[in-house]
């Protein structure tokens, strides 16, 4: 009997171990389980920073000094010698027009002009009737001059002056009356204007001698081949009026050596700088509840049943500027050197245990 009482000591001291050990565990394991059912979240700190903002919108391209040419008669065109968007210099053929009625023309204008200086060759009346025949003469040869100067004598309409021939509006055959338009060119010197519109909140921004970014296709040389490539290019806001009819702002932005074409669509890019900011957070770290307050969730510590942990705590906050990515908030609710959060793998609640993940 005495050595069973030694034995049982024994046993209920390993049996006491084994258990205080399955307790450790047991204890460890709901620790683990418990941290990690937590929800985790991603923390960052607000920084000081300017909010960058752009705009895209569709512009038209324009040319103030685009030369128009048309016809100086009624003509048939017999045929065109250029197509649209080619480059031309000043005397280059444009097209060949039937002049056969302006031959006839002329042919009338001397046979009149014939007639009445044998007339005054051989009046013999009053002087008064004699100075009204050769006013009569003069006038006669000073419209055969314009007529002259307004139509081709060998048929062929040519370009005023060196360019771009932006639009042509004439084909073979086609029969002209006096005044049609027969072309446009883009002289060499020329500036381009993109024009675009802006509503009147959002004009506000954006004023005259502002910076703007122009975006288009540009024919340029390949490895030998002409291609159409992607051109971005800086301009800058020469002008901005009101449309009363429409109720919106327009834009005039200058741009100068650029391959574009009246009415070409042209992609207009604004940009918006604000000053700087004390306290800039993401945009996904900033929530609205029922009333439409805006509120971020602030990282906060304490000792809890595990040791240390993480909670979260909601704070309402005031927004100052935004753009697509950040927001500027009044920060004079905020500690300094306060986490927010800015991403949760589930939908928070204000004092939720959380767990933050390391970057």
């Amino acid at each position: 009997m005495k050595t069973d009482k030694p034995r049982s000591h024994v046993v209920l001291t390993r049996l006491t171990i084994l258990i205080f050990i399955m307790l450790v565990l047991l204890t460890f394991l709901s620790r683990t389980i418990a941290v990690s059912m937590r929800p985790t979240v991603n923390t960052a700190l607000p920084r000081a920073a300017s909010l960058t903002e752009s705009i895209d919108l569709i512009g038209i391209a324009t040319y103030s000094a685009m030369q128009k040419i048309a016809s100086t008669g009624a003509f048939k065109v017999e045929e065109v010698f250029v197509a649209q968007y080619i480059h031309v210099l000043e005397g280059t053929p444009l097209c060949k027009v039937d002049v056969s009625e302006y031959l006839l023309q002329n042919k009338r204008y001397g046979l009149s002009i014939l007639q009445l200086q044998n007339q005054l060759d051989d009046y013999e009346g009053t002087k008064t009737m004699r100075e009204e025949l050769r006013l009569q003469l003069e006038i006669l040869l000073e419209e055969q001059r314009l007529y002259n100067e307004n139509y081709p004598s060998d048929g062929i309409i040519t370009a005023p002056c060196a360019g771009i021939l932006s639009q042509l509006f004439i084909e073979t055959g086609q029969a002209l009356y006096a005044g049609q338009s027969i072309c446009e060119i883009l002289p060499s010197h020329a500036t381009a204007e993109v024009v675009f519109a802006l509503a009147p909140d959002e004009a506000m921004h954006y004023q005259e001698k502002d910076s703007v970014t122009l975006m288009y296709s540009e024919e340029m040389d390949v490895n030998g081949l002409q291609r159409l490539m992607p051109v971005s290019r800086d301009a800058t806001i020469s002008q901005k009026r009101f449309d009363v009819d429409r109720q919106h702002y327009l834009y005039y932005a200058s741009i100068e050596s650029a391959q574009i074409f009246k009415g070409q669509e042209i992609s207009v890019r604004l940009t918006q700088t604000t000053p700087m900011h004390d306290t800039v957070v993401p945009l996904s770290a900033v929530h609205e509840d029922a009333q439409g307050r805006l509120f971020v969730y602030v990282l906060k510590h304490r000792d809890g049943l595990w040791g240390n942990e993480n909670y979260v705590q909601q704070l309402y906050i005031e927004a100052i500027a935004q753009n697509n990515l950040n927001m500027a908030i009044d920060n004079r609710l905020m500690g300094a050197h306060e986490e927010i959060v800015t991403s949760a793998s589930e939908f928070l609640t204000n004092g939720q245990i959380v767990r933050v993940v390391e970057p």
